[in-house]
């Protein structure tokens, strides 16, 4: 009987924290996408993650196994892409409007340490962070672009990935030959991903305030918006903290 697949294992190990739905954050999601700005500073947040990824990838794209991810990663870059969107929704000021919050710093210490101490495991949050938009960038893409009125595909940039493909991205992970305790280290980080995207999510509330909330309010298409985010932003959820398949 052949192996389990290094990605259905890791698919079945985050089962658990997929689950976990928490009101709270799927409603300042929804008042999140009440304003550009406010979804800027929560894109940029993200922003900071998909960085600082991209950037110990390439100083660890020579160690053994990332580098026969790396290709493909290559091509999946969203860095650009962010900084692209933030400047459209932000103006030229951009990155002096981001959030540099506690889940944040965190996050980014964590990345960090991987990349100092065990550069595989950097691979648990490519995966993760990657597949996020490759299954559900399309839909979260005409959600963000029909309730923040995003036309010609300005601010939109982070959701095209191109000619990406995820079944191959699943393939060249299933390709790796890994020890199991290999294996096991990159299935428990896989949990700290998501335990840190929730962190980050959950934080968002904090950007939105109250005054804020009643000003959006006044907006008779935002008073629709937010019942229906109450629903959509599940999906917007998933798409940042599962990576779904």
């Amino acid at each position: 009987m052949a192996s389990e697949r290094l990605t259905e294992r890791m698919k079945k190990s985050t089962r658990r924290i997929h689950n976990k739905s928490d009101r709270l954050t799927n409603m300042s999601l929804a008042l999140v996408l009440t304003d550009r700005v406010l979804y800027a500073k929560s894109l940029g947040c993200f922003y900071f993650v998909f960085r600082d990824l991209e950037h110990a990838i390439d100083r660890c794209k020579g160690r053994e196994h990332v580098h026969e991810i790396f290709p493909l990663l290559d091509k999946m870059r969203r860095k650009d892409a962010f900084e692209a969107d933030l400047l459209f929704l932000l103006g030229e000021d951009w990155s002096k409007s981001l959030i540099m919050n506690e889940a944040v710093e965190k996050y980014l210490a964590r990345i960090a340490e991987l990349e100092k101490n065990d550069p595989l495991l950097l691979l648990a949050y490519a995966y993760h962070l990657y597949m996020a938009f490759l299954f559900g960038g399309k839909l979260i893409k005409k959600t963000v672009s029909t309730m923040l009125g995003l036309n010609d595909e300005k601010g939109l940039a982070v959701f095209d990935m191109g000619g990406a493909n995820a079944s191959a991205y699943k393939e060249r992970y299933d390709a790796l030959v890994l020890s199991e305790d290999q294996i096991e280290n990159l299935l428990k980080e896989s949990v700290e991903v998501f335990v840190m995207n929730n962190n980050i999510v959950s934080s968002l509330s904090r950007v939105v305030t109250w005054r804020t909330w009643f000003s959006s309010l006044k907006n008779r298409w935002v008073q629709a918006a937010v019942f229906a985010m109450v629903g959509v932003s599940v999906a917007l959820y998933l798409s940042v903290t599962r990576g779904l398949k």
